[in-house]
């Protein structure tokens, strides 16, 4: 098997070294997920260099954007599938946009969703496959 992931084989230990490559990688993004990495800026980057309103769709920036809030892109962040946006999304629900929501693909948005529908985009909604079970049962 030739590896041509991130993952360097000779760095391969164990009865891990048998395993597909993909699989392998499934498995080191779920021990991400679970162990909670946290990402840090480099000394080198400048916050002000950064474009805030890309990185208010990047799930992994939640941390950088919770810490700088003036900064967010409210807009973009209501398209952020991580859970921790949904979560400072519903301490602003004013500043939601309710169509990026709807194609939000977080199962949390859909709470958010679910109270308020009259706020709703349908066209963006209905091409959220999230939605079938929770909303149009």
């Amino acid at each position: 098997m030739k590896v041509t992931n991130s993952i360097n084989s000779s760095k391969r230990k164990g009865s891990l070294s048998v395993l597909p490559d993909d699989i392998l990688e499934k498995i080191v993004e779920k021990y991400k997920t679970i162990l909670k990495i946290k990402y840090k800026l480099k000394d080198w980057i400048l916050p002000e260099k950064l474009d805030w309103h890309y990185l208010s769709r990047n799930p992994a920036a939640i941390k950088l954007l919770k810490a700088n809030q003036y900064r967010i892109d409210w807009d973009l962040l209501s398209n952020n599938t991580n859970p921790a946006a949904i979560k400072l999304l519903k301490a602003n629900q004013y500043r939601i946009d309710w169509d990026l929501l709807s194609n939000n693909t977080n199962p949390a948005s859909i709470e958010l969703l679910k109270n308020n529908p009259k706020k709703l985009s349908w066209k963006l909604l209905s091409r959220n496959p999230r939605i079938f079970d929770e909303i149009l049962e």
